[in-house]
């Protein structure tokens, strides 16, 4: 009498590959899920270390960097003012790009490994805007058609001294994040948050 071999049938066999790519399917997601929460905290903490770099520029100073210092009014930004921004921000020249006279973007990306990388939601690959205003100029109103959402900011100079905020974009959250300065009135209104 010969001896039955033992073998998986072609239906086991389906079973196990399917349970196979449904792991595959779940270890991805959570991976991309991950690598979002993770460029989220590490642009934050650029965002964060941005604002105490204006924040001991002010203590220096005696008011915050002016954002029409470091950008040329509706133009990108020359070498010089790559530069001044590097300086007085302590960041990578490379991360930042100017957008006008009032605001300036910069990239965690290029901050980080001097590459260019997209946000879901986001056309522009530089989720960051500065804005800052001087004391001499009065109240400015700055609706920062950069926020995604129905989100608006207006940052006022009503304590003898400049303001700013930092608009950061979290591709985890999918919201936007406000840091602001301690010196100055900053307001917002809509769904925007602040850190």
């Amino acid at each position: 009498m010969k001896k039955r071999m033992s073998a998986f049938t072609m239906v086991e066999i389906l079973v196990v590959i399917t349970i196979l790519a449904l792991m595959v399917g779940g270890v991805t997601l959570a991976y991309i899920a991950s690598q979002k929460q993770a460029s989220a905290a590490t642009g934050l903490a650029i965002a964060r270390s941005v604002a105490s770099a204006a924040e001991r520029y002010y203590s220096e100073n005696g008011r915050y960097p002016s954002s029409s210092e470091i950008a040329g009014s509706n133009k990108d930004l020359t070498e010089a003012e790559f530069t001044t921004a590097a300086t007085v921000l302590g960041v990578k020249a490379s991360s930042i790009k100017g957008v006008n006279n009032k605001e300036f973007r910069l990239s965690p990306c290029n901050q980080l490994t001097n590459t260019t990388c997209s946000y879901d939601n986001i056309s522009d690959t530089l989720p960051y805007v500065y804005y800052a205003t001087r004391a001499n100029n009065g109240t400015s109103d700055a609706i920062v058609s950069n926020l995604q959402g129905p989100c608006s900011v207006t940052i006022a100079a009503d304590d003898g001294s400049s303001a700013f905020f930092i608009a950061f974009y979290s591709p985890s959250d999918k919201d936007w994040v406000l840091l602001r300065s301690s010196k100055g009135g900053v307001s917002v209104s809509g769904g925007c948050k602040f850190s």
